[in-house]
């Protein structure tokens, strides 16, 4: 019996490759192709403001560390004796020493500086993440579950259903007794009687 065990994260959250499992990654080729899309990850987020106090400087600090975490894995990834690390959300959050609620809560209620910044961590995570489950190097059931959980996708196969009850001013309102009489004149009178009876407007 094995007494091994797996660690999934390095001692700064950064979530191990080979912790996904699914498929040998000898098989499925090297995650070379992840540096590329870090690398423009990082060039484009250093020309967009964010931080942690709702102000100014907390929004920039959020920012450079936001490029930090993506740089850590870079230089990570880039040791022969190290792991492979996958950039994720939850990741990310440790790494800013924060949860994914606070994380959603800046999103939603921080206004369209935070909104953005974060939109823009969110997609180079999961740039990252499509292009591994595109090469096989993590499951595609996992990449598609954390995009819909995680990346603000919505499953195509997900819809809701909502009853519309608003009756708008150029809406009329029937009440019952009025169809009833309405039903009933109808079968009294001919149809261009009635016509003749409708008001212009």
């Amino acid at each position: 019996m094995s007494t091994k065990t797996t660690q999934k994260h390095d001692e700064k959250g950064g979530r191990y490759l080979d912790s996904y499992k699914r498929y040998d990654v000898a098989e499925a080729g090297e995650p070379d192709n992840i540096a590329p899309i870090i690398d423009v990850a990082i060039k484009r987020l250093r020309g967009r403001p964010a931080a942690y106090e709702e102000s100014s400087e907390g929004l920039e600090r959020f920012r450079n560390n936001c490029i930090g975490y993506l740089e850590y894995i870079q230089e990570q990834n880039q040791r022969p004796d190290c792991k492979k690390i996958v950039p994720d959300i939850e990741g990310l959050t440790v790494f800013l020493g924060i949860t994914r609620n606070t994380l959603s809560l800046y999103e939603r209620n921080r206004g369209e500086d935070w909104k953005e910044q974060i939109d823009q961590i969110k997609n180079a995570i999961m740039a990252v993440k499509k292009e591994l489950a595109f090469h096989q190097q993590i499951p595609t059931v996992y990449a598609i579950f954390d995009q819909v959980n995680n990346g603000d996708y919505r499953n195509v196969s997900e819809f809701k259903l909502q009853a519309e009850t608003t009756t708008t001013s150029d809406q009329i309102a029937l009440s019952q007794e009025e169809i009833h009489q309405i039903a009933e004149q109808a079968q009294r009178e001919s149809i261009s009687e009635l016509i003749e009876q409708l008001p212009d407007e």
